[in-house]
């Protein structure tokens, strides 16, 4: 049997502090650690605060907008492939996934951020890119996204610009 070397009181069956600590069983949970980040408590707990503020339905209807006119502004670029659905109206989340022929996606992605910050995801089965907005984000972002976009369709992504495609290879192995 593997004892633990530390315990906490997920490791115990009974315990005082002073003089009597009895281990726990065959309990698998004896090994799960038994602190909590208080830090990230308060963030969870201010992030469902701020959510509830604004209202979950005013929060999707935003998201869903922005995905619809970034889905509309991409389905203009010439020679751009929509991975979700081309139709603004089906946007039904805020998540929009496109590919460039001759454009790594992975490049595109370190693009995106290189160029203008916008933060993306290399999506490797659906060989396209990946953004994700939110309540939180603007128009003027969605504009920003489409006009890098729109560049990379026109004249390409310049070769060797980007530093960050290691950092995005990378987190591709990971996922």
């Amino acid at each position: 049997m593997v004892e633990p070397p530390k315990v906490s009181h997920h490791a115990s069956g009974f315990y005082n502090f002073k003089d009597r600590f009895e281990q726990k069983g065959d309990a698998i949970d004896k090994f799960e650690l038994t602190t909590v980040s208080v830090p990230l408590l308060a963030g969870l707990n201010a992030a469902i605060e701020f959510m509830d503020g604004i209202g979950l339905e005013a929060v999707h209807e935003c998201v869903v907008a922005l995905a619809g006119d970034a889905t509309e502004r991409l389905g203009k670029v010439p020679g751009l492939r929509m991975i979700s659905p081309a139709d603004p109206a089906m946007a039904a989340t805020g998540i929009v996934s496109f590919a460039l022929p001759g454009v790594e996606p992975a490049v595109l992605t370190a693009h995106l951020w290189e160029t203008a910050r916008i933060v993306g995801r290399t999506v490797t089965d659906l060989a396209c890119t990946r953004l994700c907005f939110h309540a939180f984000n603007t128009e003027a972002e969605v504009e920003a996204a489409i006009a890098v976009v729109a560049e990379a369709a026109k004249h390409g992504v310049p070769d060797g610009a980007h530093p960050s495609i290691q950092v995005e290879w990378d987190a591709m192995v990971e996922l």
